[in-house]
């Protein structure tokens, strides 16, 4: 019997939504097994009823429709087999790696990292968060040589030059004041090579559809919004056509109960509903004033909320006097329909229709049009208003004005990419509703590490639209400037105390948005208000604290700080001058900042390195005592100078300082920039918190000694603890001691010890995901470094 078999049991696959990446997966109940394409058994079980089954997202109840009758139910018909409708969403996950696609499996897990706050049904989904390796074989790291060793090769030439290291000693300071170091031993030591299994790339989303994107980007260089939507749609058409060539449910209309108001002319006619009621023509054609109740009957009770957006619409258009700009109007529009159920959101699209339908004055028309553009950007209409064919009738109409043609064309494109891409996070900033109102592209400005104000003062420019990813965005910069090897760099949310890594698949200007509270500012204005109407009883109202983190710019610069010198090295990257370069600029700007906790025997050396890439070999004559004086503040760590520079034990200070770096600086005769740059790598990459992203998370009563709130540090060598309030590290995991880890929406899971103890560690964040990504990328290195070595390539 077919039902014996439960892969071949219809009735045993279940279709469960991934939130993350809005895809579809299969799930077997009774078998447990998942995959990503639809299940034979379902397909044919679907060619014998037409009846499918949905989810209302707005009511979340299940209804019911026949796909040759076109009938729509909310009660269950009786010949239904249990066959859900065939998802729509038929691109894979981004989660997903190359090598788990064509076959997706649960890994098992000696933790329950990947389900920690998901549903029973969702637990067996693919690409699990949680990832397992075996315990590493333990290497001690070679002592840094110093002057007059032998120094192997790094394979990396350019122009006949070699690396070599500085003849530095520790004797060139020994009639210095002695400085401790910071940390204790335990905490000094580097980390060894560890082994896991090679599992491929990291698989946090997908970069072939990036990267196809990009080479597109490059090849057509779009300049116009227009041109730019239109990559897209083709993109994502001719993937479509790769996907899959069977029959979709997408020609269904939505859930039941969907149909116009009645609207009648005149006060006694609407209170009495006298007379004949409009036609849907009419209904749907250019008002000069307001409505009195929504145009769709679902959103009856919501009829002030409809009204309220139809005023901002004629704003917008120019139809109605505001003192507020139409970006404004905009914006208000769209962070109502995000947070309204999608009613309200087809009400928007009907009244946007409406408005332009039989307009008078064609130049308010193409502001409505531009309104529709810049709502399609933002969120979709579900199918059964049929937006689609009032766009196709604009885009044939013999008396449409070639402006509004163009922007119909656009709509009707749009409509099919904001469907596949699904509605943004945020609401847009005003800079990208100004350009899309004007169907321009949007240019940001990316700040990088700066070659000469050791600071974020560089930048670099790129044109993108509302859809581009925070991955699309890298590879544009990439292309900018000049990178060969980019797995180590990345964006950044930023102000001048803290950066931030995004996550690849954000969209950038849902980034730049979630910096902005004006609208929440002017939300809690209103309620002021509004209470003050009310005229209720005063009472004390609780004071909400926003934690949230002002950034102020996007930032392009290392988010892996890959080593550049040791047995752990990475020869791709040191073949890429310009990213060494990078890399480079945000060390020292890291060390200049005190942004790291250095040690403090390396300062002087880190000084002269740094004079010798910005003045070349030192010169008697020019480099005279008192020369650098003034300009210490650009090669000694700001919490290291005097604060008073200008006493007597600030001079003394300087001149020590100042003393020390030039004798160093003479050593370095013949050294060019690249290689001084190297030699300043080699030494900061030793200190312990280099190269570390931390992140805020929360642990209660697992570490009773330390504070609530900690600081975890992702590193080169490892995992930090750090005490927020002063800086100081608190405990550290080397790689080798990382037994497993992995996350869920709101935290983190760490495990660590050896096969015979272990310590399960779990982090309150929502940075969970990064945080995972950082630590597969940093392992799957290290194995690359060591398979290197193991072909001769550490030699």
């Amino acid at each position: 019997m077919a039902d014996s078999d439960p892969v071949k049991d219809p009735k045993a696959w279940k279709a469960v939504l991934d939130k993350k990446t809005n895809r579809y997966y299969y799930y077997n109940k009774a078998t447990g097994t998942t995959q990503w394409s639809e299940p034979d058994a379902l397909k044919a079980q679907r060619k014998k009823s037409p009846w499918r089954s949905r989810v209302d997202p707005k009511t979340q109840r299940t209804y019911y429709y026949n796909k040759t009758t076109k009938e729509v139910s909310w009660e269950k018909p009786a010949n239904f087999d249990g066959v859900p409708a065939r998802p729509t969403a038929k691109q894979e996950p981004k989660n997903v790696g190359a090598s788990t696609r064509a076959a997706p499996a649960v890994e098992n897990s000696t933790t329950e990292a990947a389900q920690v706050g998901k549903p029973a049904q969702q637990q067996a989904k693919p690409a699990p968060a949680i990832v397992e390796r075996p315990q590493p074989e333990i290497e001690k790291p070679p002592k840094r040589q110093e002057a007059g060793a032998a120094q192997p090769s790094s394979g990396n030439k350019k122009d006949g030059e070699e690396f070599k290291r500085a003849a530095f000693s520790d004797s060139d300071d020994e009639d210095a004041p002695v400085h401790a170091n910071h940390g204790d031993a335990k905490h000094a030591k580097r980390d060894s090579v560890v082994q896991m299994k090679q599992d491929g790339e990291d698989p946090g989303f997908d970069d072939n559809l990036v990267e196809s994107f990009d080479k597109a980007l490059e090849k057509t260089n779009p300049t116009t919004l227009a041109a730019m939507i239109q990559l897209r749609h083709k993109l994502f058409k001719k993937q479509m056509r790769q996907d899959d060539d069977e029959e979709s449910d997408d020609e269904v209309v939505g859930a039941p109960g969907y149909e116009l108001t009645k609207h009648r002319k005149g006060f006694l006619n609407r209170v009495f509903r006298l007379g004949k009621a409009h036609d849907a023509d009419k209904l749907l054609t250019f008002k000069k004033s307001l409505i009195k109740k929504s145009l769709l009957k679902t959103n009856r009770q919501h009829d002030e909320q409809a009204i309220q957006m139809f005023k901002n619409i004629m704003s917008f258009m120019g139809d109605r006097k505001s003192s507020k700009d139409p970006a404004a109007h905009a914006r208000k529009i769209i962070k109502n329909a995000l947070r309204s159920p999608i009613g309200m959101r087809d009400e928007i699209f009907l009244q946007i229709c409406k408005q332009t339908h039989g307009h008078p004055d064609i130049k308010h028309c193409i502001e409505g049009w531009n309104l529709m553009i810049i709502c399609l950007h933002a969120f979709p209409p579900s199918k059964h208003i049929k937006v689609s064919e009032y766009l196709k009738k604009a885009m044939q109409g013999s008396t449409t004005s070639p402006e509004i043609q163009e922007r119909a064309s656009l709509a009707r494109v749009l409509l099919d990419v904001i469907e596949h891409k699904g509605e943004r996070q945020e609401i847009p900033p005003e800079v990208e509703v100004n350009a899309v109102r004007e169907l321009k592209l949007i240019e940001l400005a990316i700040r990088l590490p700066d070659d000469t104000t050791d600071s974020n003062a560089g930048s670099v420019t790129i044109k993108v639209d509302p859809f581009t990813t925070v991955a699309e965005a890298e590879q544009m910069i990439f292309r900018r400037l000049g990178l060969v090897f980019t797995q180590a760099f990345g964006l950044f949310e930023a102000n001048d105390e803290r950066q931030d890594v995004l996550n690849p698949n954000r969209r950038v200007l849902d980034v730049i948005s979630s910096w902005d509270t004006s609208l929440d500012d002017e939300e809690k204005v209103q309620d002021v208000q509004q209470k003050k109407k009310k005229k209720k009883q005063p009472h004390h109202e609780e004071v909400i604290v926003d934690h949230r983190q002002e950034f102020k710019y996007l930032l392009f610069q290392a988010k892996l700080s890959l080593q550049t010198s040791g047995p752990e090295r990475i020869e791709d990257l040191l073949r890429d001058p310009k990213a060494v370069n990078t890399i480079y600029n945000q060390a020292k700007r890291d060390v200049l900042q005190s942004r790291i906790q250095p040690e403090e025997k390396d300062i002087t050396k880190l000084a002269a390195l740094k004079l010798q890439v910005d003045e070349g070999d030192f010169m008697p004559d020019i480099h005279r005592a008192g020369f650098l004086i003034k300009n210490m503040a650009r090669y000694i760590p700001k919490d290291m100078l005097p604060k008073n520079p200008k006493s007597k034990h600030g001079e003394t200070k300087l001149r020590t300082f100042e003393q020390k770096i030039i004798h160093k600086y003479e050593k370095l005769k013949g050294f060019t920039p690249q290689v001084a740059k190297r030699n300043f790598l080699d030494y900061v990459e030793r200190w312990q918190t280099y190269g570390a992203q931390f992140f805020e998370v929360e642990q209660r009563k697992q570490l009773k000694s330390y504070p609530d709130v900690l600081n975890l540090g992702i590193s080169p060598h490892g995992i930090l603890l750090q005490n927020p309030e002063d800086k100081e590290i608190l405990d550290s995991y080397a790689y080798k001691e990382v037994v497993t880890w992995g996350h869920s929406e709101s935290k983190f899971i760490l495990v660590v010890g050896d096969i015979v103890q272990q310590k399960r560690l779990v982090f309150k964040t929502p940075k969970g995901e990064i945080m995972r990504t950082l630590i597969h990328s940093y392992i799957h290195f290290k194995v690359q470094s060591k398979m290197q070595a193991a072909k001769g390539g550490g030699n």
